[in-house]
């Protein structure tokens, strides 16, 4: 019932009750005189008194009680309105409210859009937005926010990326209302407290305006964040902006939110042709040469001063442009890229500019006083290159436009030892930790590691704040794949972790794995298994020998002497991590199926494929469970239950599942991720053995494409692919283009591993095999020996993998006409293999096949050992526990 109904019935309650409450204390005043025996009248007058009293009585109550309820209805309302008041505005402190459409939207006053004089002049009257300038990238930008409900644009400095982002918004369709929050924590804010979504009707198109994006992240704008905004508020679109010179830093300390907006669409600073024939046609006379963007702002013009020089120093030649000006913006635009975080000094800037010109003789004061004047005075809008900073606590200084500092960071051309070095040295003066550790990063971020090592090299503790730099140094390279640059910050921080809490606390522990991470992928296993040895004795000591933490650090030293060649050891290790996994977890938990994972993967490594199958289904299952049959967890099993098939010879069954598991992961991740490629390449290969060669090699082919855009062409991921792409075009019968892929491949792996590095050992295999085929063993036995040598040095001359060498040199000699050379060879091998696997395994079967191809009449005994024709005459008996078909 509503509140008029309630305030209706109490103001009937008077005539009803009011009558009833008089009667009943009238009856009993009447009941109490008559037993006292009063006279009729006074008993009578009695009762209309008291009637009249209670009556009255009973009426104030009710007026009291309605006031009182009318009062406390009013103050709910009061504090109702002021609550209101009070949300309405935090909201209008967070965002703009109440929503407005795109198209009513000030771009210049509320979305960031920056004002142009040039570009009003082209508007009617200066009022309005100045006509656009069409990108080359808008149909791309258009498509991806029409498909995927998001879009973030990368504009690299000046190149006009919100103006860009504002005429994307203006193109969905019905004019959304817009979310325009302010930065840092308008969104949050808005959408987490004060739950702004849940004001919205129902069936409103929204779009999500979030210009410089990373400045949200700062202030807890999460994927989830962006999950909770498109399930609050459905066909919810976003669209998102960053700079260039932001982005790569930004994407590695949010990896989860550059992910939920997928691939950026990047605005270049300059124009294409067709791009600067639409700019002309809208802005005649206007010179696009800078950019479409920086045209419109005082870039265009700074640029066009520091490219012209000063032809006017009197220090120079009359006409000729001042080298010593030039030098001065040089220097101080690299100081401001260091991220220093000061303006560069006049007497350091002099002894810069000395060096950088190279000249014996200390630089004229007034000659380089005459070089500031150019450098700083002012152009038509008031800007200029450099700017004095007269307030410096130590000397006059001078700093850089930012406009042109950014510019000159996108460009990506490196900074000078000495300016780095000079940077370096004042940030120590000042005693400025912070300042130390932004140099290192940018440094680093800009691949000059010899001046990050300097800066890392200079980091006292491990509790200064150039110490968590350290840190985002090493997650950058993680995230961008780069193992080679994450080792050294790791290192440094291991030092000075042990410095700071001793050789053996679980701050080691976590830092001793990492790098130990960084060197499996390095392609240097023995290093990492010495670290993670040490790990796991630090982690049993701190936790005890069945924590979870250890079995992790045990699952990554299986790894290692898996890499290095022992499955062996390395499925003892799994398999303690397994206990303690299921212990702790219980026997269905994803944690147990990645052990299982592991596990099945040493299994097969020690030729147990039967063994394998049976871990990677039953992870298989628990995967299926927890995550669905289409997540790329189950993918990854997928992959390795069809490797457990291919090993089981059961080829179209691995094919099956390989294509399964590519299908999962090109709808999650697109046609052109590196996991993608992998699957491709395991494809390919099940291809390959179902007698498909051409099939496989146009797999193999996507997948170096995928490769070589995402790495590089030198990258040990192109090389991998290069050696299956290799062995594709060998069973096609092309020998020689067999040959260059895998010589490219070499030359990547020694470049990469060294010279004596397994991964070349497995490459010279290879190149040996083609050069076999091309009917050149001489060449083939060279590379096989090489190839042998690296091998017995790094496993041992009884390890599986010399085996296989030992069968490929002793097929080489045989061709050579060295039938004695090649059987010995086989028969070492054949040693080793029944050794290794007594159990049986394929390649004793493929030698004896070899072997009975020079003498049909050969005899193998369980050891390994051949006895020949020869032999068996000279024998006394027939030979005992002989095996012909193992």
């Amino acid at each position: 019932m509503d509140g008029s109904s309630r305030m209706s019935r109490v103001r009937r309650l008077p005539a009803g009750t009011v009558l009833g409450i008089g009667a009943a204390v009238a009856a009993a005043a009447y009941t109490v005189l008559t037993l006292l025996e009063a006279p009729l009248w006074s008993r009578l007058l009695a009762t209309i008194v008291v009637a009249g009293v209670g009556a009255a009585v009973a009426l104030e109550k009710l007026g009291t009680d309605r006031r009182a309820m009318k009062a406390s209805e009013a103050q709910k309302r009061r504090e109702e309105a002021a609550e209101e008041a009070k949300w309405l505005q935090a909201v209008q402190d967070c965002l703009l409210w109440p929503l407005p459409k795109i198209r009513d939207v000030d771009p210049y006053e509320q979305l960031g859009v920056g004002r142009s004089r040039i570009a009003e002049r082209y508007t009617a009257g200066g009022e309005g937005v100045a006509p656009y300038v069409d990108r080359d990238i808008d149909k791309v930008a258009r498509k991806r926010l029409q498909s995927d409900g998001v879009v973030l644009l990368v504009g690299t400095p000046v190149s006009g990326v919100t103006r860009t982002a504002y005429q994307l918004a203006l193109t969905v369709p019905t004019s959304p209302r817009v979310l325009v929050p302010l930065a840092p924590r308008g969104l949050t804010t808005a959408v987490g407290d004060l739950d702004v979504l849940s004001r919205v009707a129902p069936g409103t198109a929204l779009l999500l305006w979030l210009d410089r994006v990373d400045t949200f992240t700062e202030e807890g704008l999460t994927a989830a964040m962006l999950r909770r905004c498109r399930e609050g508020a459905p066909g919810l679109r976003i669209v998102a902006t960053i700079s260039s010179i932001q982005y790569e830093v930004w994407a590695t300390k949010n990896p989860s939110v550059v992910e939920a907006f997928g691939d950026p669409v990047l605005l270049e600073r300059l124009p294409s042709a067709t791009e600067l024939g639409r700019a002309a046609a809208a802005y005649p006379g206007v010179d696009f040469s800078d950019g479409i963007g920086a045209a419109f702002t005082v870039a265009a013009t700074l640029l066009k001063r520091l490219r012209g020089g000063d032809h006017s120093c009197p220090y120079e030649p009359v006409g000729d442009d001042c080298a010593l000006a030039r030098v001065t913006v040089e220097i101080v635009l690299e100081w401001t890229c260091t991220d220093i975080g000061r303006p560069l000094g006049i007497d350091r800037l002099a002894a810069l500019a000395q060096h950088r010109l190279a000249r014996h003789q200390r630089i004229e004061p007034t000659h380089l006083a005459e070089a500031l004047k150019w450098a700083t005075s002012p152009v038509v809008s008031g800007a200029s290159l450099l700017s004095l900073v007269t307030d410096s606590p130590d000397e006059p200084a001078v700093a850089a436009h930012p406009g042109i500092t950014e510019i000159r960071r996108a460009e990506g051309r490196g900074l000078t030892e000495s300016v780095w070095m000079s940077a370096l040295e004042t940030a120590h003066i000042a005693n400025d930790s912070e300042a130390v550790g932004r140099i290192g990063f940018r440094a680093h971020t800009d691949g000059d590691l010899s001046a990050a090592a300097r800066a890392w090299a200079s980091v006292a503790a491990i509790d200064n704040p150039a110490a968590e730099w350290l840190w985002q140094a090493a997650d950058f390279s993680y995230a961008r794949h780069d193992s080679t640059g994450e080792v050294p910050p790791l290192q440094r921080l291991l030092e000075l972790s042990e410095a700071a809490y001793g050789p053996d606390h679980a701050k080691v522990a976590m830092i001793l794995t990492n790098l130990g991470n960084a060197l499996v992928r390095l392609g240097d296993p023995a290093k990492a298994r010495e670290l993670y040895e040490r790990a796991l004795r630090i982690k049993e000591r701190e936790y005890g020998p069945d924590h979870p933490q250890v079995a992790t650090t045990l699952t990554n030293l299986g790894n290692a002497w898996g890499d290095l060649g022992q499955p062996a050891n390395a499925r003892e290790l799994y398999e303690r991590a397994l206990r303690i996994e299921e212990r702790e977890y219980g026997p269905d938990h994803p944690h147990v199926a990645t052990s299982l994972m592991n596990l099945g993967t040493a299994w097969a490594d020690l030729g147990q494929p039967a063994n394998a199958r049976e871990l990677y289904e039953r992870a298989l299952r628990i995967e299926e469970r927890d995550y669905g049959p289409d997540h790329p967890q189950v993918a990854t099993i997928l992959m390795n239950l069809g490797n457990a098939w291919a090993d089981l010879g059961q080829l179209a069954n691995a094919r099956e599942l390989y294509e399964q598991a590519l299908r999962i992961e090109e709808r999650e991740y697109g046609p052109d991720h590196p996991q993608v490629a992998i699957t491709l390449m395991n494809l390919g290969t099940a291809w390959a053995g179902l007698g498909q060669p051409a099939s496989a090699r146009e797999l193999y082919e996507r997948a170096l494409r995928i490769k070589e855009r995402e790495y590089g062409p030198d990258h040990p991921q192109v090389a991998s692919t290069l050696m299956n792409l290799g062995n594709a075009w060998g069973d096609l019968g092309q020998s020689a283009k067999a040959r260059e892929l895998y010589e490219r491949a070499l030359r990547i792996k020694e470049r990469e591993y060294g010279p004596d590095h397994p991964q070349v050992a497995s490459t010279l295999m290879n190149l040996g095999n083609a050069w076999g085929d091309l009917g050149q063993p001489a060449k083939a036995r060279e590379l096989y020996e090489r190839a042998l040598r690296i091998e017995e040095r790094e496993y041992g001359p009884d390890h599986p993998q010399v085996a296989i060498t030992l069968r490929n040199l002793g097929t080489a000699w045989a061709d050579l006409g060295q039938p004695a050379k090649a059987r010995e060879l086989y028969e070492r091998a054949l040693r080793i293999v029944a050794t290794q696997f007594p159990g049986g395994h394929p390649m004793i079967g493929r030698l004896i096949g070899i072997m009975r191809a020079y003498d049909p009449d050969v005899i193998i005994l369980d050891d390994g050992r051949i006895i020949g024709r020869t032999e068996r005459q000279e024998n006394a008996g027939p030979p005992t526990g002989c095996s012909e078909d193992n």
